[in-house]
């Protein structure tokens, strides 16, 4: 008799190389100010990115609500994050992801294109995991963005964390 064991898509993925994990920097709006991060892929990767999870941790002592785009383009002049590893650490060596982690924290900062498919209200002090499971795709030239927006004068300090598996395209 044949045996099947059934693991998680995630773990399959990290198995094989190609789960990522990583942050932005600490990102601090509010006041007119608001921040954006999001995972983009380059226009020659040959790969789509599958969101698995994003995060967002808040520090502050405001609530503040982070809107999530599909297709919009990631704001000029937003920086590119460090803060990323293959979740798979015993392949040496180490899978380079091609999806980077991106962020911006700028004055009257507003996404131009693509759509605000939902958003959510991170309370004060906490973390909010977003489970998205792949189901949000990135194909190349295109990001998976996250606008954060403080409602007043004061600013908060946050982070946003995200988990993706990269496949090569087969279409």
């Amino acid at each position: 008799m044949e045996q099947v064991v059934a693991i998680p898509n995630s773990l399959y993925r990290s198995v094989k190389g190609r789960y990522f994990a990583g942050q932005t920097e600490m990102l601090t709006f509010g006041n007119g100010v608001n921040a954006w991060a999001g995972l983009t892929n380059g226009r020659n990767s040959n790969i789509d990115g599958f969101v698995n999870t994003f995060t967002f941790t808040n520090f502050s002592d405001l609530a503040f609500t982070a809107q999530i785009w599909l297709r919009a383009s990631s704001p000029y002049k937003a920086m590119t994050s460090p803060l990323y590893a293959p979740t798979n650490s015993a392949i040496i060596p180490a899978p380079i992801p091609r999806i980077k982690i991106k962020y911006l924290a700028a004055p009257n900062l507003m996404l131009n294109d693509g759509i605000n498919v939902y958003q959510r209200i991170i309370p004060p002090k906490a973390t909010v995991v977003v489970e998205d499971d792949g189901k949000s795709i990135i194909g190349p030239c295109e990001a998976f963005s996250l606008l954060l927006i403080g409602s007043s004068s004061t600013y908060i300090d946050a982070v946003v964390a995200f988990g993706w598996f990269e496949e090569p395209i087969k279409y």
